[in-house]
């Protein structure tokens, strides 16, 4: 069972469910992308700390609208990429810290009906 799995039965934040989902569902079908999501020096908060950090960098007046399959490549991005260290520091509180939430439309749900 890979490193993200465990992880994943753990989770409950919806965001960070599905995004771990569209990894598992790549790595099933690429080896590659499952040695990624096997790293013991990154976990699910960390992804989503990169995630959100990045959509803040498109953001414009506090709001972003992200593509599914940018922050999708985000999170692969993070795994992929052993520099990037947006773990949470030992010693220190783990628990997620209030924080904007990032909230991806359902898929079959059209961003643009207010």
């Amino acid at each position: 069972m890979l490193k993200i799995q465990l992880d994943l039965e753990k989770e409950t934040h919806p965001s960070i469910v599905r995004i771990a989902q569209h990894l598992l569902d790549n790595a099933m079908k690429d080896s590659s992308v499952s040695e990624s999501l096997d790293k013991p020096n990154k976990s699910l908060e960390g992804m989503y700390k990169f995630v959100t950090s990045e959509a803040k960098k498109v953001s414009q007046n506090g709001a972003a609208m992200v593509e599914d399959e940018t922050v999708f490549g985000w999170a692969q991005h993070y795994y992929d990429e052993d520099l990037l260290d947006f773990e949470p520091k030992k010693g220190k509180d783990t628990s997620m810290q209030k924080t904007e939430e990032l909230v991806l439309p359902d898929e079959d749900e059209d961003v643009f009906d207010f």
